[in-house]
């Protein structure tokens, strides 16, 4: 039996459009309407050629991003997934919502079979990964987001980790794997260094500014707030809901470990060292990262210069955006996908300016890996990038990319009925005005799944979704049954 799997994309609002208001006119022209891209796979439907890809550690949050994302990948194929704690099992039973995937089961690491695998992705804690990827063939690309080869002074990981670099060798070669400033030496990398998540968040806004000599070295202050997940899927009494929910605190004031690889990143960018005053805070949601930057402008300099540097920084970069002006920027418009919003605003005090990036931590970032992954809640959704080439803080090395001919999944496009209210939509917030309505079909035979995170604040696709696992999947499998359906909320 094939299984389809309807996967929502994109909601064409003006929210997500990089462009924001240079498309309004083509906004206005689609208005009244929502459209979601959607995309049909089937098991039977399976690419000839396509880069098989292992995922080590793949019952943790990084994990299972990894393979969310790769899952619908018209390129990419998932032919080895290891965890240790769940070996045996399949990737559905422990995260739910990848139950329709067609994947391999989990096996222990020391059963891994390597043969049918071209690249990895090592998404095992702090410390064990070096001696792993010591024994893994050499022919494999790899993109490990531990923390453990990001820094290129081993000496500093002993100092900041507590303990020694086993693989200093591997160091040698390793890139690291911030897309948008090192694009060309991850290509030609074999081992990527997927960079942390704050300083993902940190380095994507600085690193042109210091290039460009707009902002001065000193009295960097950055005020950074993390989703829980940032610790990692282990057990930790401080990371219990009762401990989290209903307040905030900071932690690793002055000694946090992502320290070194910050400064690493900006003291290259500025050719001379710098020196930041960082905290970071927890803050009571699952996902998502925002840090607000504090920066003194060099002489001369204005907020205008700082955003059109940020703009030709990133005018080609899809991934990276620099909101309109006045726009704050917020944690949960980039969830569960790999945007990094970005802002820039004039302080009260005279010379400064302060920045605002956000991002998802488990995607444009890595959750911080500490600990060997325990039993917990699934993940929840989170959007899918298969009409985007993958990402992940770093992103696999073009060089991993061996056919680029595969055809891509066939795809559907559903039009549901709805009135915006035009300036909410390219803010961001739409609104709708009366309840949607759609008729879509689907093959025969097959079974029906939807996947959606980022865009569950839209009232369409919520509505959507109840109606469809109230009254579609129950009998979807009946064959008696019309293959068409009318989804959405009625009344």
């Amino acid at each position: 039996m094939s299984s389809a799997t309807l996967r929502s994309n994109f909601l064409q609002t003006g929210c997500q459009w990089k462009g924001g208001v240079k498309n309004l006119e083509g906004y206005k022209r689609n208005a009244g309407k929502v459209f979601v891209q959607c995309s049909v796979n089937s098991k039977t439907q399976k690419a000839e050629k396509q880069v098989r890809l292992g995922v080590l550690g793949a019952s943790g949050y990084t994990g299972s991003e990894i393979v969310r994302l790769l899952a619908n990948h018209p390129h990419f194929g998932i032919t080895l997934m290891t965890a240790d704690r769940k070996a045996g099992q399949s990737i559905g039973s422990v995260f739910p919502h990848l139950i329709s995937q067609d994947l391999p089961k989990m096996v222990a690491i020391k059963d891994a079979d390597f043969s049918d695998v071209d690249a990895v992705f090592c998404c095992l804690p702090h410390g064990t990964t070096q001696e792993i990827i010591k024994g893994l063939p050499k022919s494999l690309k790899i993109v490990d987001l531990s923390a453990d080869f990001r820094l290129q002074d081993i000496s500093e990981y002993e100092e900041w980790y507590g303990q020694a670099h086993r693989a200093p060798d591997l160091q040698k070669e390793a890139v690291y794997g911030l897309t948008e400033i090192l694009r060309e030496e991850i290509k030609s990398a074999r081992l990527v260094a997927n960079p942390g998540c704050y300083p993902t968040s940190i380095q994507l806004p600085l690193v042109p500014l210091f290039k460009a000599n707009l902002i001065q070295l000193k009295n960097i202050i950055i005020d950074a707030k993390s989703g829980v997940s940032g610790a990692g899927r282990g057990a930790k009494e401080a990371n219990l809901y009762t401990e989290i929910a209903e307040g905030l605190y900071s932690y690793g004031i002055s000694r946090h470990r992502h320290v070194p690889e910050i400064e690493q990143g900006l003291s290259g960018a500025a050719n001379s060292k710098v020196t930041i005053s960082f905290t970071p805070h927890l803050m009571p949601m699952s996902r998502g990262m925002q840090s607000t930057i504090y920066v003194e402008m060099a002489p001369g300099v204005e907020i205008k210069d700082l955003r059109q540097q940020l703009r030709l920084s990133y005018e080609d970069e899809e991934f990276v955006v620099l909101l309109e002006d006045g726009v704050v920027p917020h944690t949960h418009n980039t969830r569960g996908s790999n945007y990094c919003f970005i802002n820039v605003f004039p302080d009260r005090i005279s010379g400064r300016a302060i920045i605002i990036s956000v991002i998802d931590n488990l995607v444009k970032g890595a959750s911080e890996i500490s600990r060997p992954p325990q039993p917990a809640a699934p993940v929840p959704f989170g959007r899918s990038s298969s009409q985007q080439q993958f990402e992940t803080g770093g992103s696999l090395p073009s060089a991993a990319v061996k056919d680029e001919s595969t055809p891509r999944a066939p795809t559907v496009k559903i039009v549901f009925s709805s009135e915006l209210l035009p300036p909410a939509a390219i803010a961001g917030e739409p609104w709708l005005k009366r309840k949607p309505s759609s008729r879509v079909s689907i093959p025969p035979k097959g079974s029906l799944h939807l996947e959606l995170g980022l865009e569950l604040k839209f009232l369409v696709v919520r509505n959507i979704v109840e109606e469809v696992e109230r009254e579609m999947l129950p009998n979807f499998g009946d064959h008696r049954r019309s293959p068409e359906f009318v989804a959405g909320r009625r009344g």
